[in-house]
């Protein structure tokens, strides 16, 4: 077995030897890896698995291998890692897994677990990555990711253990059923890079102690039911934050001076959306000065007040979400300069104005929306080449008559989307709807 593709060996007075051609069952020889990933096998885990005491890595990464893991694979003390992910697994964790004291890796994303985490993972102190994630997503905002899949289902509350995992660096439980409050041990974990709790059933505050996280990269927690004042979260605290994801959940008092300030120049993702800013907050100036945001979004969170023009200068925004606030003035016809954008979204405010020509020079702009807006005029024609240039692009503007005049208060004549106070159209489908269920 030691020759075949996939299987190491070793023995206790040589470094571990591949394809030796040896006999695994002699005295000499045992199996200490198995690196099968990406092999199209099916099936499910032999039971005889747990006869392979040697065995440090069991990495059987996206095959189609499902049924439940036999209970022998808790008895490989030796393991250092356990890659499962993207298989067909079910059932739970057997809390045998806090045997597994010398673990680093334990990674068992998109398959079908259930139940709850076991108490005894606090055991496995040696952890370095933990990845419980339930669907697959790129986590680099140079393309819009989409979730794409659902599998895994843990319930029940994070349990206190996991403050004792203090060497972990990757922790991801995304995408479960995991209900309760965010443990305040969590704030442990202080050499944590990476931290996704996202689409989960998570309540109450947001803990005082996730400021102990001093060298997370990437924090994202969209998607629960946080609720409470969390106007005391500064991202200047976080000095290697480079993705900050708190949508849709219910978080009020947010600051966003404390997200928007000298030192917060490293963040590439800024996403607020659905939770409520402190009364009267407007979008700094300082905004400018974070160059790296690729992607901002600061939709239905209470804004006021004009768009700064130093908006202009994230030259490298894919998407700027401003919708469903109250802001006010006119559209800066400086975000015209913002050449990679392709998501602008400002609808449901109170501006005014033209909507400015400018914005035909967003050339890899695929969706569009200025509706419910107090705008004025006609679209520009720079901005109609554009429609008539995307095949993917979505346009929506305020150009319905009302029924109290008779020219609308924005003419368009390629708009796929017309709208009138709280009424939208999409005209390549005659198709009408209330805006409220927008």
């Amino acid at each position: 077995e030691c020759a075949w593709a996939g299987v190491r060996c070793g023995s206790d007075d040589d470094d571990d030897n591949e394809g030796e051609g040896s006999d695994s069952g002699s005295d000499d020889y045992v199996v200490t890896s198995l690196e099968l990933s990406r092999n199209g096998m099916g099936g499910k885990l032999p039971k005889e698995v747990g006869a392979l005491l040697g065995l440090t890595l069991l990495n059987l990464e996206r095959n189609e291998v499902g049924d439940s893991l036999p209970e022998g694979v808790f008895g490989l003390v030796n393991l250092k890692a356990i890659s499962l992910g993207a298989n067909k697994f079910q059932g739970t964790i057997s809390d045998r897994l806090g045997d597994l004291t010398e673990l680093r890796l334990l990674s068992l994303y998109s398959n079908g677990f259930t139940g709850t985490i076991p108490t005894t993972i606090g055991n496995l102190v040696e952890l370095v990555t933990l990845n419980l994630f339930s669907g697959t997503v790129s986590p680099t905002p140079n393309t819009l990711a989409i979730i794409t899949s659902t599998e895994n289902s843990f319930v029940g509350s994070m349990p206190t253990e996991i403050g004792m995992l203090q060497k972990l660096e990757w922790f991801s439980l995304g995408y479960n059923s995991l209900t309760g409050t965010i443990p305040e041990e969590i704030g442990q974990l202080t050499l944590l890079e990476h931290l996704s709790m996202t689409y989960n059933g998570l309540g109450g505050t947001m803990p005082r102690s996730f400021g102990n996280l001093t060298n997370l990269a990437f924090l994202n927690l969209a998607g629960n039911s946080l609720d409470g004042d969390t106007s005391w979260f500064d991202v200047i605290a976080f000095h290697k934050l480079e993705h900050l994801d708190f949508r849709v959940n219910m978080m009020t008092g947010l600051d966003l001076e404390n997200f928007v300030k000298e030192g917060s120049d490293k963040l590439k993702w800024l996403t607020l959306t659905g939770n409520s800013l402190a009364k009267g907050s407007s979008i700094p100036q300082a905004i400018g000065g974070m160059t790296e945001l690729t992607v901002l979004d600061l939709g239905d969170v209470g804004l006021t007040g004009k768009i700064p023009e130093s908006l202009g200068d994230c030259s490298k925004l894919l998407a700027l979400f401003l919708g469903s606030n109250e802001l006010t003035g006119t559209i800066p016809s400086i975000l015209g300069d913002l050449a990679l954008l392709q998501v602008l979204s400002v609808d449901s405010n109170k501006l005014t104005g033209r909507v400015p020509a400018s914005l035909g020079n967003l050339t890899s702009l695929a969706e569009f929306t200025v509706f419910d807006n107090n705008l004025s005029g006609s679209m520009p024609a720079s901005i109609c080449t554009l429609r008539g240039s995307s095949m993917y692009m979505m346009f929506a503007s305020d150009c319905l008559q009302d029924d109290n005049v008779t020219v609308p208060s924005v003419v368009c004549e390629c708009c796929d989307m017309c709208c009138n106070g709280g009424f939208c159209c999409f005209l390549e489908f005659d198709s009408c709807f209330d805006l409220s269920s927008f």
